[in-house]
């Protein structure tokens, strides 16, 4: 029996014809974009270990890979040594699923809560003493009522009502 011919379990005789491609599809080419297919972000190297294919063929395959635009290569994966080749469809694929990770979990509060944020976070919810005391009231006052006349930290504000009491400003 030759490399062209089989038989079926029936015992007759099956002629095997040789695939023949177009003289510009490189049949390495299409094996190696089908096999990619099944695989993200890949080191060229690696290809050629795991397929044991010849580096210059995995090369030259990559190539025309490439100019026809059915994987990508470069810095594909962050924190990568080596440029990397991938599918382009998988890593479109890989993009949207890191997308929609990256969007934060939380959700959002109604704009009533800003103004409490805004004094807590300016540190006007805490109490303070003397003339310090006096800017928390004038920031506190600002943040309250959204505008101000106060141009400085002595300057006293005249929508906030001032009283001394136990050396502390309140309103």
């Amino acid at each position: 029996m030759t490399d062209a011919e089989a038989t079926k379990p029936s015992g007759e005789r099956l002629e095997i014809k040789p695939v023949s491609f177009e003289e510009d599809e490189n049949p390495s080419a299409l094996y190696l974009g089908d096999w990619l297919a099944y695989y993200g972000p890949i080191d060229p190297d690696e290809i050629t270990r795991r397929l044991g294919m010849p580096q210059e063929t995995v090369r030259l395959s990559l190539e025309d890979l490439v100019a026809t635009e059915r994987i990508i290569s470069g810095d594909l994966v962050a924190g990568a040594v080596v440029s990397t080749v991938c599918d382009a469809s998988n890593f479109e694929s890989l993009l949207r699923i890191a997308r929609a990770d990256a969007v934060p979990d939380f959700e959002a509060l109604p704009i009533e809560s800003l103004r409490l944020f805004l004094a807590k976070y300016q540190g006007i919810t805490q109490p303070q003493e003397g003339e310090e005391g006096l800017c928390q009231v004038t920031r506190a006052d600002v943040v309250l009522s959204g505008s101000c006349g106060c141009l400085g930290r002595r300057s006293i504000c005249l929508h906030a009502l001032v009283t001394i009491r136990q050396d502390r400003w309140t309103l």
